[in-house]
Order: C-alpha cells, then structure tokens, then sequence
C-alpha cells in the first residue's frame, strides 16, 4: 500500500508527521485503514504524532509500544 510514500517519504525532512486514526464512521465504511499509526512507524524513521480516539491508558499504550512519539488530543 501506499508504495511512493514507501520509498520517499523519509526523504523530505519533515519535522514531524501528524497522523489521524480513524473513527467510527470511517471505520464502518470498511474503506480506510484501521490502524494508520503502527503502519507508518514501519515506514518513516521521524517522529510521529498521533491523534483519534485516545484516551489517557490508550495514548500511554501506542507511547509504550513506540508507534507513536505523541499523542495530541483535541475535538
């Protein structure tokens, strides 16, 4: 999936990148990715922000397992 970010995407020298989970809704559509966060830290070596759906022991897990360097929280 996505093979141009694959092999591009550590190229540009971003100071981050900032991605969002899916919720509810996109999820029932069954046409987005259910965890976007844990398949982009496969891919780029910078650190990531996240953000969708986290709660305090949610956030502290993705922190714990290195998917993530952040979690942003908002509405």
């Amino acid at each position: 999936m996505l093979p141009f970010l694959n092999r591009f995407l550590n190229c540009f020298g971003l100071a981050y990148l900032h991605l969002m989970e899916p919720n509810e809704v996109d999820l029932a559509s069954h046409d987005v990715m259910k965890s976007v966060t844990p398949y982009f830290r496969k891919i780029y070596k910078g650190t990531i922000i996240t953000n969708g759906g986290y709660d305090h022991p949610k956030a502290d897990s993705i922190l714990a397992l290195g998917d993530a360097d952040l979690v942003s929280f908002g509405k």
